[in-house]
């Protein structure tokens, strides 16, 4: 910390500003924070644990606030996920992961199938009220990951 009373900084700036504009995505389930995300965020980021019961309601609600303040909309879903050629088995290993008490979810809240049962999963999200849905991979093995990540990829034309 430096103790200097004549430093003003009010002028000063750190740093040089990033070549394009970045987005804050702000996240949080309550009111409070919906109300923050439509009046600072570019975005609200719904968490991970968010179930399909809740999420309509909620992105209502962000987008009332957006409405009332004359701000852009724009939610975010965050999915964990393993799609695998094998459906099956991807539901298997993701049960199992679910079992272990893994972040206290249910399941309703992964992505776990195959490539098309992914897609339809993705679409009933977006179905929800959220324009974009940001995908993370389960714990998983490494050859796993790798291939949710090509099948996801496969769904978006990457």
């Amino acid at each position: 910390m430096v103790d200097a009373p004549d430093l003003d900084m009010r002028e000063g700036r750190i740093g040089m500003p990033p070549a394009t504009p970045v987005e804050w995505w702000i996240g949080g389930r309550a009111d409070v924070a919906l109300r923050r995300a439509a009046r600072f965020g570019d975005a609200w980021c719904a968490g991970h644990g968010l179930i399909p019961a809740d999420a309509r309601e909620r992105s209502n609600v962000y987008r009332t606030m957006c409405a009332e303040m004359d701000r852009p909309a724009k939610a975010v879903l965050r999915r964990d996920a393993i799609v695998l050629d094998d459906g099956d088995e991807a539901r298997r290993i993701g049960a199992e992961i679910v079992a272990r008490g893994y972040r206290g979810f249910t399941g309703e809240q992964l992505i776990l199938g195959n490539a098309a049962d992914a897609e339809q999963q993705l679409a009933a999200s977006l179905d929800l009220g959220f324009d974009e849905i940001g995908i993370r991979c389960l714990p998983v093995s490494q050859a796993h990951a790798l291939e949710t990540i090509h099948q996801i990829g496969s769904l978006i034309g990457a």
